[in-house]
């Protein structure tokens, strides 16, 4: 199984337009041409990046001028490009090479590409490749498009893998903190000779709550995509703490609460956001080394570190509301949640060809949605397991408080792991039982999922203590990955009656500070530089 951290943006269907230095004309160099004279066959569709590099198809590029003055000149198609110096006293001929058939808008684009002009370079929905020239100009400015060519036709091999489908997605084996997919790929007959493996790969995409304040709009949109199973950090060489950065709970915030984003004719509009998520991927190779296709057509893939006692599947939206200003911050839990798979296939030239996952309306209905599934509650260990030995280091904020209110606990020896994570503006989420009989516990906003915090005495988490819990009981902690961190005794006195402070044993007020632990996707028009994690699996 591998893991791998990309950018959330990889995650977009939209790539904005890039910069380029320098001054740029309108007009092209009527000195300059440029033709594409032929293209090495290659599937179309099909992802070039991890072939060899002889194995990589290629364009020819001829450019001619009528200037005997020497330049540099750049000729590029799509996201490629080759450079040399033409006169007027031989063709100058470049090899391009085409490590990517882009099909929509999503790849890095050479030299401040926007999409639309990619399209027009190489469309693969109609077979054409064109060939632009970039550079100085007759006068000395810099220009993109010195000259364009006429439309090429390009050469693909024989097989059109757009046929090839994932069907029949179930889930079966729900554990605490996994799961088993199974799928069904129909592949044409005649394209079973030219796929030499196969993998499956699942995104999941979870977010656990979501806080925002948005009086002027603010849409959120993203879309789906499949990994493409090279990289990353295969199972057998994840340790514990690796496995609890890829597999944790993020936290990001955006926006103020209590400062307007702008004015308007004396009216303030504000906008904040905050959600803590989930986002891997999951798929079925080590290394980049596909298994051979099985002769029944099925895949399987086992989906690891999921969160305990949570649903998974396919729900909520992707926009914020246009919540008024008299309603304030909104809080919500479990808001969304987007799971989905596809095939990937490694062609007999090396390269690889990925499903197209992609849905409607940026990506509100996809394809091959995963089914719902609920992950089993964490097992804690029983009352009689919790011993001087494993108490650990947690330090209750007292000795004991109040039913119903909430309590801190303090946490020593915090993994350098969450400590780094916290450092960074992220955190950890860890969850705990109320004993004698284990009950989950809850933070103040109601999730399950309790968010670590710090202050000038230390890291600590928050617990609401169940109402009508009175008397001495045991409060034991587990960490994101379910791992047993140690217990605390704590005395529990009922509430005071209703319009008295609830007080501590030694007179100090009991803490009512909430936590809120909040959650919403911003898909990556929003979210550039915010890390997606990417892992794979050997199955045995």
């Amino acid at each position: 199984m591998k893991h791998k951290i990309l950018p959330l943006a990889a995650f977009a269907l939209g790539v904005g337009a890039l910069s380029l230095s320098g001054s740029a004309s309108a007009i092209a160099d009527p000195t300059l041409s440029v033709a594409i004279t032929g293209n090495t066959p290659y599937y179309n569709g099909a992802n070039y990046t991890n072939v060899p590099e002889a194995s990589i198809p290629t364009f020819t590029v001829e450019v001619t001028s009528t200037d005997p003055t020497s330049r540099e000149v750049c000729a590029y198609i799509g996201g490629s490009e080759a450079c040399g110096d033409v006169d007027d006293s031989a063709a100058l001929t470049l090899t391009i090479p085409i490590v990517y058939e882009m099909t929509g808008c999503g790849a890095s684009l050479t030299g401040g590409l926007t999409c639309d002009t990619w399209m027009e370079q190489i469309n693969p929905y109609n077979g054409t490749a064109r060939a632009m020239v970039r550079g100085n100009n007759a006068s000395g400015d810099y220009q993109t498009d010195l000259a364009t060519s006429a439309d090429y036709p390009i050469v693909f091999k024989d097989g059109d893998f757009s046929a090839v489908k994932t069907t029949n997605l179930s889930i079966s084996d729900v554990g605490v903190h996994s799961a088993g997919l199974t799928a069904s790929i129909n592949i044409p007959a005649a394209l079973k000779s030219k796929i030499s493996g196969a993998a499956l790969s699942a995104s999941i995409y979870r977010v656990f709550d979501r806080e925002y304040i948005n009086t002027f709009g603010g849409g959120m949109g993203g879309g789906f995509s499949l990994w493409d199973c090279h990289g990353g950090t295969s199972d057998s060489a994840l340790d514990s703490d690796l496995a609890k950065a890829i597999y944790a709970i993020k936290k990001v915030e955006t926006g103020d609460k209590t400062e307007p984003a702008y004015s308007y004719e004396g009216t303030d509009y504000f906008y904040y956001l905050s959600y803590a998520f989930q986002y891997f991927y999951r798929c079925s190779t080590t290394d980049g080394i596909f298994d051979a296709l099985p002769a029944d057509d099925k895949l399987e893939l086992s989906l690891l570190g999921l969160i305990d006692n949570k649903k998974y599947g396919n729900w909520g939206g992707l926009y914020a509301e246009n919540v008024p200003e008299s309603v304030g911050l909104v809080s919500e839990l479990d808001p969304l949640s987007r799971t989905y798979a596809g095939v990937i296939l490694q062609l007999d030239d090396g390269s690889i060809w990925m499903e197209d996952v992609s849905g409607d309306d940026y990506g509100i209905a996809s394809k091959n949605l995963i089914p719902e599934f609920t992950t089993a509650k964490l097992e804690a260990l029983t009352e009689d397991e919790l011993t001087d030995e494993n108490k650990g280091s947690l330090i209750g904020e007292s000795e004991t408080s109040t039913s119903g209110s909430t309590f801190r606990i303090y946490v020593e020896n915090l993994k350098q792991a969450c400590v780094n994570a916290i450092a960074a503006g992220d955190t950890c989420f860890w969850s705990g039982y109320i004993y004698s009989t284990p009950t989950r516990l809850y933070a103040a906003n109601g999730s399950d999922l309790l968010e670590i915090f710090k202050d000038d005495k230390g890291y600590y988490v928050e617990v609401a203590l169940p109402a009508g819990y009175t008397g001495d009981h045991k409060i034991a902690l587990y960490d994101e990955v379910g791992e047993f961190v140690g217990w605390i005794p704590v005395s529990i006195l009922r509430t005071p009656s209703s319009g008295t402070v609830a007080r501590t044993a030694d007179g100090a007020k009991a803490s009512t500070i909430i936590s809120l632990v909040v959650a919403y996707i911003v898909l990556p028009f929003a979210l550039l530089g915010t890390l997606t994690l990417r892992n794979n699996r050997k199955n045995d």
